[in-house]
Order: structure tokens, then C-alpha cells, then sequence
């Protein structure tokens, strides 16, 4: 048997409705990832993780969304059924 012992770090916005995340205004949409806990490895820069609203959580999300419908109506092959919901 092998064990493991995992060394972490456990993310969580200040406000309980904010999102952490590692994306910045002008990465490319498409990497865009918002979560309201993260757990990441002790070798992981923490700096590079900051905290948004749900606002501004939503307008990435829109943002993403409209890319992949770009990028689902150049290939008429694919299913247009990917879309990411937003929080209310």
C-alpha cells in the first residue's frame, strides 16, 4: 500500500459570494477558471491568485461563453450545447 501525505494550501474569498482566481484582464478568455474554494499545492505561487466579485465573475463568464459560440459557429460540426451558466 502507498501512502501519500499531500501538503496544501486551502483558498477561500474574504466574502462568501467572491471567487478566487488565478485569471487576469487580457489571458486569454478561453483559460478563464472562477471558484469559490480552491486547494493548491505548497509549491504554488500564491500570488498569482486574487479574489473577484460575482459581478465581475459573470462578465468573464459571458465573455467565455460568447468565445465558445464563436468558436462553435465556425465548426458546423459541433454541438452548440456547451454553454456555462452564470450566478445570479
Amino acid at each position: 500500500m502507498n501512502v501519500k501525505e499531500h501538503k496544501y494550501y486551502e483558498i477561500e474569498p474574504d466574502k462568501q459570494a467572491n471567487y478566487v482566481t488565478k485569471y487576469k484582464d487580457g489571458d486569454d478568455i478561453l483559460t478563464y477558471v472562477g471558484i469559490q474554494k480552491a486547494f493548491v499545492s505548497e509549491e504554488e505561487d500564491l500570488s498569482e491568485y486574487r479574489e473577484i466579485t460575482t459581478r465581475k465573475h459573470n462578465s468573464y463568464m459571458r465573455m467565455l461563453n460568447a468565445k465558445l459560440d464563436e468558436i462553435h459557429a465556425n465548426d458546423a460540426s459541433t454541438d452548440v450545447s456547451t454553454k456555462i451558466d452564470t450566478v445570479e
